[in-house]
């Protein structure tokens, strides 16, 4: 097998997001620092663009990725999307977390429907709003749900379940 890296003392090039990943944990394993944030920097896109493999690169403790801004941001997004928990979801994340995602994801159905609606208090606009999960903050309910630490920084939305 031939390899496609590209290195310099100031650019690493890789053609595909598994080669990456690949990076990422030979550069993990044998304490490349220079390569592994190079890694880092490059998959962190994946949190917004494939938030299940991300959380999937998240768990594997091996990876020393912070929670706090991996696992964390790519739950909130699995738990904002349009699609359903799949077969796949659960296949990647195993049941116990496919089902954590899920309840997290009730909670905020019931929310839409005007089950639960929330008070919004602002200048000139009191009255009651049917908030969509997209706008939801979801911090409070992954923390306890998957007890992580609540990350110091929060690009979610103040409205809170």
């Amino acid at each position: 097998m031939t390899s496609r890296m590209t290195y310099s003392s100031d650019e690493v090039t890789l053609p595909t997001t598994d080669e990456w990943v690949s990076v990422l944990r030979l550069s993990s394993l044998w304490n490349f620092e220079f390569l592994r944030a190079k890694a880092i920097n490059h998959l962190q896109p994946l949190i917004t663009t494939d938030p299940l493999r991300a959380l999937f690169l998240a768990m594997d403790g091996s990876l020393r990725l912070p929670s706090s801004q991996w696992q964390f941001p790519a739950l909130v997004a699995l738990v904002r999307r349009r699609e359903p928990i799949s077969q796949r979801d659960v296949e990647v994340l195993g049941i116990d977390a496919a089902l954590k995602v899920g309840a997290i994801r009730e909670k905020a159905f019931e929310i839409a429907l005007g089950i639960g609606q929330i008070w919004d208090a602002k200048p000139g606009r009191n009255c009651f709003v049917s908030p969509t999960r997209a706008t939801l903050d979801f911090t409070k309910e992954i923390s306890e749900v998957f007890s992580l630490p609540v990350p110091l920084t929060s690009s979610a939305n103040p409205l809170s379940l």
